[in-house]
């Protein structure tokens, strides 16, 4: 029928629509794992401009290093508070820039009533499940401004959610000159990543895998091995994959779109294959 054609048209769109790096209207956010394409995609998919990402990372690791920061006494010096040192490395392993960071450390206030990272698991569209990484100072905050979205997209708050991801470093890069998959294999051995894929065959982009706490450390080895780092995140990569029909995957779209419209998202990672 010319519905099912139209929907099927639509389905087989969506892998293009959201590929990583493709040069398009969309700013990419979120982690999705597609069957049979590009195993481990490092998904950003929301409208607007990238500033906005960008913006909401500042935010995101302003608030971890105060957090640190006051953890430890309100030292903030990362070369004697390690909690503090750790933060300060992944955030510059996730292209922070070092005058942004160095901004954060001397602009901390000890008496300042600092956000909290909250993870707020949801069953989406088609019942795929959703991860939303939020900052707020209160979780009821984040339910007033996050539950109407969710209602209005036919979603809603499940615990264990969560159980259907993990949590990993990825690296993105380009192959370099010469080089065959084979090559970039062995080298993700020697620095200590986990595994490496072919994200893409016709930009020969790679994607490194590592350890939730090794991203700093992995991403410094692959820059002296030759890499060039073009994106790194600590994300969550999904265990098992969901699936939606083509209005469920519009009204997921919608639901991805709202919620990073929302000052207090940082990302929201799902696995929709």
């Amino acid at each position: 029928s010319l519905l099912q054609e139209t929907a099927a048209m639509y389905l087989s769109m969506l892998p293009r629509v959201l590929h990583p790096f493709q040069a398009s209207k969309l700013v990419l956010q979120m982690q999705v794992r597609h069957a049979g394409h590009n195993k481990w995609s490092n998904i950003r998919h929301i409208k607007g401009a990238r500033d906005q990402l960008v913006a909401k990372k500042i935010s995101l690791y302003t608030a971890k290093i105060n957090i640190a920061i006051k953890d430890n006494g309100g030292n903030t010096n990362p070369e004697v508070n390690r909690g503090l040192s750790k933060i300060v490395d992944e955030a510059l392993a996730q292209q922070v820039p070092k005058t942004t960071v160095e901004r954060i450390l001397k602009n901390y206030k000890i008496n300042a009533e600092e956000n909290g990272e909250f993870l707020i698991e949801v069953r989406g569209p088609g019942r795929v499940g959703v991860l939303v990484e939020c900052l707020a100072k209160k979780k009821a905050h984040l339910d007033v401004k996050l539950n109407p979205i969710l209602k209005r997209c036919g979603s809603t708050q499940e615990q264990g959610v969560v159980n259907m991801f993990e949590k990993k470093g990825i690296i993105v890069t380009d192959m370099k000159k010469g080089q065959t998959f084979d090559d970039a294999e062995s080298d993700a051995i020697e620095v200590g990543a986990e595994e490496v894929n072919l994200a893409d065959e016709e930009t020969s982009m790679l994607e490194f895998i590592t350890g939730e706490h090794d991203l700093f450390a992995v991403s410094g080895e692959l820059t002296k091995a030759g890499y060039i780092c073009k994106e790194a995140s600590i994300s969550y990569i999904p265990n098992t994959e969901g699936s939606m029909n083509v209005f469920e995957a519009k009204n997921f779209e919608k639901l991805v779109d709202m919620l990073m419209e929302e000052e207090c998202v940082t990302a929201v990672h799902s696995n929709t294959s």
